[in-house]
């Protein structure tokens, strides 16, 4: 079943997958497989302070990266979790 995106997550996915390719090179396309759910939730936790950090500067450009890093954090963990 194929699911059409709303604008606002088929445009946050993409991003997603933007940030994701530019580390490919260092790390390989599924690289978290490698890491443990510990390492990725501390990961995680780092995003957030980033994100929180970025949204009380009132940072635009920096929330919305912070944000997409945080959320690929998220779906490792989600990934691992099959």
């Amino acid at each position: 079943m194929t699911i059409k995106l709303r604008p606002a997550v088929q445009t946050f996915a993409e991003a997603m997958e933007k940030k994701l390719r530019k580390h490919d090179k260092d790390r390989g396309s599924d690289g978290w497989l490698n890491e443990s759910n510990n390492y990725l939730l501390e990961r995680a936790f780092d995003e957030w302070i980033e994100l929180r950090e970025a949204t009380q500067r009132l940072n635009t450009k920096n929330t919305r990266q912070e944000a997409v890093d945080l959320a690929n954090f998220a779906m490792m963990i989600f990934d691992r979790a099959i």
